[in-house]
């Protein structure tokens, strides 16, 4: 801002003719779309951030496979008790990878954490379950497995993907914001820079002309290089404002 402000103190104060004067107006309405831009950015940044969810899509993913892993171990059960084979694991609601994940994302968002708290409990009855059923299995008490099966594991189970589809629709939500701030960035931002930088280059060609066209005189030559200085220090404010807004699309 300081380059930015320095640059317009050489530039503005100079005489401009009517076409500069008008291209110059539609530099600086184009700096205040991308300002715009800017502010709408820093606020979905801000929303994204709070989450804890750097990466909506791989959460997605995630909770996809542990919908999955659990949907499987379910299955096993209930085709053991109907007679099938006696499997080892799945006993440990530590050891899955939900488990891994419960344990190790940690976010400030409220309602993100008000989700993983109400899946612990019934996650880790959903392990246990397990164990007990497959005990009773081994001991051929196949009337306990499934008492303990529809009265234990069946709800935890549904509370527990319940739950995930709670983390997807934050999942979801994310990457809607984060997909929001990739258009703004590659496709906003970018059309803004464009008009700018169309406009600051007609106003650089017409100083161009008028420094060919001048009388050499100190006074002239004076003024054509303040402006020189001032425009070419509003193009690296330009380049360098726009090389921002893709860097903060590539952090988020």
């Amino acid at each position: 801002r300081d380059s930015y402000a320095k640059a317009l103190g050489l530039y503005e104060p100079l005489p401009q003719t009517k076409e500069e004067t008008e291209e110059y107006k539609k530099f600086s309405a184009a700096l205040g779309e991308w300002r715009q831009i800017t502010a709408n950015m820093l606020e979905l940044l801000k929303k994204l951030d709070a989450t804890g969810i750097r990466n909506p899509v791989a959460l997605e993913r995630d909770i996809n496979r542990f919908r999955a892993d659990h949907h499987s171990l379910e299955v096993k059960v209930n085709e053991l008790m109907s007679g099938g084979s006696v499997f080892a694991g799945g006993d440990d609601h530590t050891s899955c990878r939900c488990g891994h994940w419960l344990s190790e994302f940690k976010t400030s968002d409220a309602e993100l954490n008000s989700i993983m708290n109400e899946i612990n409990m019934p996650h880790q009855k959903f392990h246990t379950a397990v164990k007990r059923i497959r005990d009773f299995v081994r001991a051929g008490d196949i009337d306990s497995a499934r008492r303990y099966y529809n009265s234990e594991m069946k709800p935890a189970a549904e509370q527990v993907f319940e739950g995930f589809e709670n983390l997807l629709k934050i999942a979801a939500e994310s990457r809607e914001i984060y997909e929001r701030i990739d258009s703004l960035a590659m496709v906003d931002a970018l059309a803004v820079q464009n008009v700018a930088l169309g406009h600051l280059k007609k106003v650089i060609e017409i100083n161009v002309n008028l420094a060919r066209n001048g009388v050499s005189d100190s006074k002239t030559a004076s003024a054509s290089a303040r402006r020189v200085a001032g425009l070419g220090m509003m193009i690296g404010f330009v380049l360098a404002m726009f090389a921002g807004i893709y860097l903060g699309r590539d952090i988020a």
